[in-house]
């Protein structure tokens, strides 16, 4: 399942729009705190695209549960009053579309390689010229403001954009903002 990213071509994406963006660690590393994986694994230079789900993973995948899916949304959000029973199973319908599942686990195995790759992204954020808007929930556990703040200072054309109350899921927790930000970036492009 490796697939090569092709870097030699910077002037093909005029601009990005990057909400709760990973790859760059805060400046306590990365939050391990309810992600299952081992803190003290040794780091590993596995290419993120060759990563492929272990046999309980693909069981996990099939399996899920309204629990599960429920859990998680409380841990991205701010706001525990959010995650309705309707709110959960909505997303777990979406879960239940063909391949989605499988593409949800590999995204959570990924994650956990960045926190183990000893490569940071940080010191290549100067290679993107074109400009960048980044959303950050001011309270998201995976992706801290902090991190924003890094994104930001390391690229040439970037705003920042930090969303009071919200946690990782700023669509669904501001949502109003979050698309207004992004429609006066986009305009600003023109």
């Amino acid at each position: 399942m490796s697939r090569e990213v092709d870097t030699e071509h910077p002037d093909q994406v005029g601009s990005l729009i990057l909400i709760g963006p990973e790859g760059v660690p805060g400046d306590e590393g990365y939050d391990v705190n309810g992600v299952f994986i081992d803190p003290d694994a040794e780091p590993t230079e596995t290419a993120l695209g060759e990563i492929e789900l272990s046999p309980l993973d693909r069981l996990l995948v099939k399996v899920g549960s309204p629990w599960v899916v429920g859990e998680t949304l409380k841990y991205m959000m701010a706001r525990d009053e959010l995650v309705t029973p309707e709110f959960a199973a909505r997303f777990g319908r979406i879960l239940r579309h063909e391949g989605s599942r499988y593409a949800v686990a590999l995204m959570f195995r990924q994650y956990a390689a960045v926190m183990h790759d000893p490569r940071d992204l940080e010191p290549r954020l100067g290679e993107l010229e074109m400009p960048v808007l980044l959303q950050i929930g001011e309270q998201d556990p995976l992706v801290p403001p902090a991190v924003g703040e890094k994104f930001h200072a390391g690229l040439s054309r970037s705003t920042l954009e930090v969303y009071p109350g919200a946690g990782h899921m700023i669509m669904e927790e501001a949502t109003e903002a979050s698309v207004a930000d992004a429609l006066r970036f986009l305009d600003a492009l023109d």
